[in-house]
């Protein structure tokens, strides 16, 4: 809602008007951020934390969100759109019912906020992608900050398309003042978006050292390559991306659970991660990892322990695929809570993700 405040000074002593010219120099803006390397490194990283940040859509009119684009969002529709996630019996958001029981519509505030999330991240990636090459400074750096948006860009709409089929195709910024009436592409002009994307996204380093470990590598790149292919059934560019992968040295941990342990981030068998914050918020705040506490029994796990809405849990049918003697089903599931009456643990028939909860 836009306001309009008007200010009436009615002085009688004043004959004459002077002109203000104003300095916004406190006002931060795309047409006044994109001057230095140092911006562009800037606003690449939070590129990156807008796909982990708890945003509360309240402030946009979407009220009962407050989770980020590779949270809870995957979990909660393609999860749930899948036969591996369902609604726990004591779920208490009817969004999340309607999600996982194919009756959500366009009112439904989980989905609005997933489509107003996925534009913000594309046109801040395309701000990026537009505003960079304008920038003097380091040459490689500046190519290798773009190549980064566009994976972010390019990831964004693979996870969009895959949910909404046809969708507005935005290569360039869009502003208030633009046309923002945009027409829905075909399908077939989306994926060849994201392949291009991604193909740039190859030039990427192979691998970052220390504290720039969450940056997309060109491994990742590849990776989604394959992905895309097999999607749409290319066969033969999947065994291509495939065979370079292989020339990477991705392998498995010798423990399954090293794959969710964050002592562990960005090592042999992870090919792209996003980062969270342990920085216990929740709601619409902070980058904490909100899946813990959506999948957790409304009771615990154990005395003492989280306590969590049961929103998203597996489906027991995928649980029974898992064998007891496989070395993925304690990291995977958890088959008991906690009964408060006795303080003890007791089994339940609906299952419940071990693999989300902190590792402590």
């Amino acid at each position: 809602m836009e306001r309009i405040i008007y200010i009436v000074l009615l002085v009688s002593t004043i004959v004459s008007c002077t002109k203000l010219d104003e300095d916004p120099r406190s006002l931060i803006s795309s047409d006044n951020y994109y001057k230095t390397e140092s911006d562009a490194t800037s606003a690449v990283t939070a590129l990156y934390s807008n796909l982990t940040h708890n945003y509360s859509g309240v402030s946009y009119g979407v009220p009962n969100s407050g989770f980020s684009f590779l949270n809870r969002m995957p979990a909660i529709t393609y999860g749930c759109a899948s036969d591996d996630v369902i609604t726990g019996a004591t779920a208490p958001d009817p969004d999340y019912r309607a999600i996982c029981g194919f009756y959500a519509n366009s009112s439904n505030t989980k989905l609005q906020e997933l489509w107003r999330q996925s534009w913000e991240i594309i046109n801040n990636a395309n701000i990026i992608i537009e505003r960079v090459p304008k920038i003097s400074g380091d040459t490689t750096t500046l190519n290798r900050l773009v190549r980064e948006a566009k994976f972010i860009r390019g990831l964004t709409y693979y996870y969009a398309v895959r949910l909404w089929g046809r969708i507005p195709l935005l290569e360039q910024p869009t502003s208030l003042t633009g046309d923002l009436k945009v027409s829905q592409a075909d399908t077939s002009a989306i994926y060849a978006l994201i392949r291009s994307d991604f193909q740039a996204a190859t030039l990427l380093p192979k691998n970052y050292s220390g504290a720039e470990g969450f940056r997309a590598t060109s491994g990742a790149a590849h990776a989604l390559l394959l992905s895309v292919a097999v999607t749409q059934r290319n066969w033969t560019e999947a065994v291509k991306q495939y065979n370079i992968l292989n020339t990477y040295s991705y392998s498995l941990f010798p423990n399954y659970s090293d794959v969710f342990n964050p002592v562990y981030e960005n090592l042999k068998e992870h090919i792209f991660d996003v980062y969270f914050t342990d920085d216990g918020t929740s709601g619409g705040t902070g980058n904490s990892n909100l899946l813990g506490a959506s999948n957790a029994p409304k009771y615990g796990y154990k005395k003492g322990g989280p306590k969590g809405s049961a929103n998203v849990q597996p489906n027991a049918t995928l649980r029974q695929y898992f064998l007891k003697n496989d070395a993925r089903t304690k990291v995977t599931f958890v088959d008991s809570v906690l009964n408060t009456a006795t303080s003890k643990k007791a089994d339940v028939y609906y299952p419940h993700f071990n693999k989300w909860n902190p590792l402590t």
